[in-house]
């Protein structure tokens, strides 16, 4: 049998209203449960000297790569755009002809996104980008 009671407990803040569950067994101590006991105050108590730690990145290499404002391929500075691939497992599909030069720069640096300027890249989705400079 389950006797749900209304009672205070001390906690480490002080006492503290619980709504508490008695469940009575024979032969044995009684069992409880409370639910409640616990502030939901925020803590005022921090140190102010401390700065907190950076845990995260502040902004991707993918970012970073395209504010370089540098073609990975050709290295011009020209207006730089991401040419970007599905997955890089179909980079290296059986049975294809040779790797160009872009899906070999694609495989090195482990990424599905190549920055380029927009002559590598029209070239790119053209087909006929061959490795030669050409900006």
């Amino acid at each position: 049998m389950s006797v749900f009671a209304q009672s205070a407990i001390e906690t480490v803040d002080g006492p503290a209203k619980v709504l508490q569950v008695e469940v009575k067994r024979e032969g044995k101590d009684s069992l409880f449960a409370y639910f409640g006991g616990i502030r939901l105050v925020r803590s005022m108590n921090f140190d102010v000297e401390e700065a907190p730690k950076q845990i995260y990145n502040v902004r991707s290499q993918l970012i970073d790569r395209l504010t370089r404002n540098v073609c990975e391929l050709c290295g011009s500075n020209a207006e730089v755009e991401m040419h970007h691939i599905k997955k890089l497992k179909n980079l290296h599909r059986m049975g294809r002809r040779e790797k160009s030069e872009w899906m070999k720069r694609m495989i090195a640096i482990k990424r599905k996104t190549l920055a380029v300027c927009g002559v590598c890249h029209h070239l790119i989705h053209a087909g006929k980008y061959d490795g030669v400079r050409v900006c």
